[in-house]
């Protein structure tokens, strides 16, 4: 019983601390900074938050009537999927749409992927676009920003995410980004706060757990299933 004890205890302390690293810990009242993206050439994202001084996430904005800044601090209002302030289409919290978050999910989690189906739209299409390459480029983050504003009802675009996800009836209707495939629920909208105004929501991707890590957590499992079983076969 003590070794099971001990070993209960053991993956507890490596569930906790490698939760740490591999989950975003971003929350309310952390402190924020933003930079200028590596694929940033117009306005809006993509950008850089540094939380606490400690790390950093890629982001994209949400709302086109509020404001950022790469010279203060901002604080966390809230974390959730909801832009509270609203935004260019309501004064009242948004909830982000299906399609923001898809975008977002690909462009960070799954890029090659994104591509494929950005190419094969282009490719079975009577499309005057260029086929996009497996590098980011600030081209693409600009439309990505432009999508992200289009699907919030920000402002009115056109380009070959939007097109790509209008004209598949089997794509936008029946929410292809929604499989396991295409999306996690990793996306999340960070409120921030410029003082006691309101600040430009911000789009972000949370980590995923690491295999590695899932690995030895299973391996944890695992051995206390062993154990539990030979506790009770003596």
């Amino acid at each position: 019983m003590k070794n099971i004890l001990r070993l209960l205890l053991s993956v507890s302390v490596l569930l906790v601390f490698s939760t740490g690293a591999f989950a975003s810990l971003i929350k309310a009242n952390d402190t924020v900074t933003v930079s200028s993206g590596d694929y940033r050439i117009g306005s809006g994202g993509e950008f850089e938050l540094t939380v606490n001084n400690e790390y950093s996430l890629t982001s994209f904005c949400v709302e086109r009537d509020e404001y950022i800044n790469f010279s203060g601090t901002f604080t966390v209002a809230s974390v959730s999927d909801t832009a509270t302030g609203g935004g260019a289409n309501t004064n009242t919290g948004d909830v982000i749409s299906d399609a923001s978050q898809w975008v977002m999910s690909m462009w960070i989690n799954d890029f090659n992927a994104f591509v494929d189906e950005i190419n094969a739209f282009i490719n079975s299409s009577d499309s005057s676009y260029d086929r996009w390459n497996y590098n980011k480029t600030g081209d693409y983050a600009q439309m990505i920003q432009e999508a992200i504003w289009f699907f919030e009802e920000e402002d009115s675009y056109d380009n070959v995410i939007i097109d790509l996800m209008m004209s598949y009836t089997n794509f936008y209707n029946d929410g292809k980004w929604l499989s396991s495939d295409y999306l996690n629920d990793t996306v999340l909208v960070v409120n921030l706060l410029n003082g006691n105004s309101e600040a430009q929501s911000q789009l972000v991707v949370a980590p995923v757990p690491e295999p590695a890590t899932m690995l030895l957590l299973g391996a944890g499992l695992i051995g206390i299933a062993g154990l539990s079983r030979r506790k009770f076969k003596s």
